[in-house]
């Protein structure tokens, strides 16, 4: 049994290719089905976000995977910041370790509900038929790909940290440099995420007709590229903001 997800229209013409999936490989993927095939399968995934029935389904999801790993990341990096006893900033002196978790976990999602309207402003405007959940099901899909390559990559930030500190003073500014890179690791990641954002809706143009397509298609790529420069602007200030607010609170 199968039914259609969506029509993907050829760039030459001719007509559109009916993309169809098995409802027993489609239907109630669980949480950590998700996280396969964010890992394993991101064409069947993205195939997936383009239907708004599957996209509502996956959000929450999504959702839950970012949330998950960007606390871990906040809990991972406030404890290595903790036990270095070398915390240069103001900000992070007044934070403590729920401080720095809730900043990136909230920071970093709520800047993409900042910026969810103006996505789904210029899709339209592109003329691209989607609705408010599949913008938002691509956006959250980019963020849980970031958190997923955070966690990868954490493992590996601690092993460089620990070994440079046990290697001494001969170590000291390299580990000074580490330390400190790892407040920008969760950007460094999101590179990953933008071009996962950028591949989402260079899907959602491709089920354009083919004329409409020639006209409005690389807008919306144009669009996609400018949107990621605003999440890169507006998630940094989000996370500082939110660092100096709950360090304060936290702090009484």
């Amino acid at each position: 049994m199968s039914e259609t997800i969506f029509k993907r229209f050829h760039g030459d013409g001719f007509g559109p290719e009916i993309v169809q999936r098995d409802l027993k490989q489609t239907e109630g993927v669980s949480f950590f089905g998700y996280i396969e095939l964010l890992l394993k399968d991101r064409r069947r995934l993205g195939d997936l976000l383009l239907d708004e029935r599957r996209s509502l389904e996956a959000l929450p999801k999504l959702l839950g995977v970012a949330i998950i790993g960007f606390a871990a990341y906040g809990l991972i990096i406030s404890t290595v910041f903790r036990l270095s006893g070398t915390i240069d900033t103001e900000v992070l002196k007044s934070a403590n370790w729920i401080a720095v978790t809730l900043s990136y976990a909230l920071g970093l999602i709520g800047a993409v509900c900042v910026c969810l309207p103006s996505f789904y402003f210029y899709a339209l405007l592109a003329g691209v038929r989607a609705s408010m959940p599949q913008v938002a099901a691509q956006s959250v899909r980019a963020l849980a790909t970031t958190a997923l390559l955070l966690l990868g990559i954490m493992p590996i930030y601690v092993v460089a940290i620990i070994g440079l500190y046990i290697g001494g003073s001969a170590w000291r500014d390299l580990y000074a440099l580490l330390l400190n890179a790892g407040l920008a690791l969760p950007f460094v990641a999101g590179l990953f995420g933008v071009i996962t954002f950028y591949l989402g809706f260079v899907d959602l143009s491709n089920t354009l007709p083919s004329q409409r397509y020639r006209k409005c298609g690389k807008f919306l790529r144009f669009m996609a590229v400018c949107q990621s420069g605003l999440y890169a602007v507006v998630a940094p200030a989000m996370i500082y903001a939110l660092l100096n607010s709950f360090g304060h609170f936290f702090s009484r």
